[in-house]
């Protein structure tokens, strides 16, 4: 009976964790991604500025964002990480084509540039995960998100 509710105990621990890791995969998505569509919304209604903040920065910084948001406090394989940030820029591409702020030339020709920044980010993210300054991910994500608005204007 002791080893039944072991067993037992074991796949409910396994489905919980499952459950956190599928959860923050997630948010380590749509986190980057609200946030790239708001300061794309930024970028060209308000700046009307294509620029190095646009097309260089925000993957990077969106790279880098969904790699710490995945890797918080959470065991994650490189390979596993570099995906979630290209499949993050790709569901921000999405909704950039939704939300019809880009075309789809638009977004086929960045495209290249786009997945170069976004693999920098992704690098970056997971660099500082090593350097165990994790305790500070969110301090982190809030100054590379800021720094992007900063950017756009300065190049404005």
């Amino acid at each position: 009976m002791g080893l039944s509710s072991t067993n037992t105990q074991q796949k409910y621990n396994t489905k919980l964790i499952a459950m956190k890791a599928s959860k923050q995969r997630i948010i380590s998505v749509l986190i980057p991604c609200i946030l790239g569509w708001a300061l794309s919304f930024l970028a060209t209604n308000i700046y009307r500025n294509y620029s190095l903040g646009l097309f260089v920065w925000l993957p990077f910084v969106m790279g880098a964002t969904s790699t710490l948001i995945l890797s918080y406090n959470n065991s994650v394989q490189r390979k596993a990480l570099r995906n979630n940030a290209y499949f993050t820029l790709f569901v921000f591409s999405c909704g950039l084509l939704f939300f019809a702020w880009e075309g789809l030339i638009c977004l086929l020709m960045a495209f290249p540039i786009g997945l170069l920044f976004t693999y920098l980010g992704f690098l970056a993210g997971q660099l500082l995960t090593k350097n165990k300054i994790s305790a500070k991910t969110p301090t982190i994500i809030i100054l590379l998100s800021s720094s992007v608005p900063a950017l756009m204007s300065k190049c404005n």
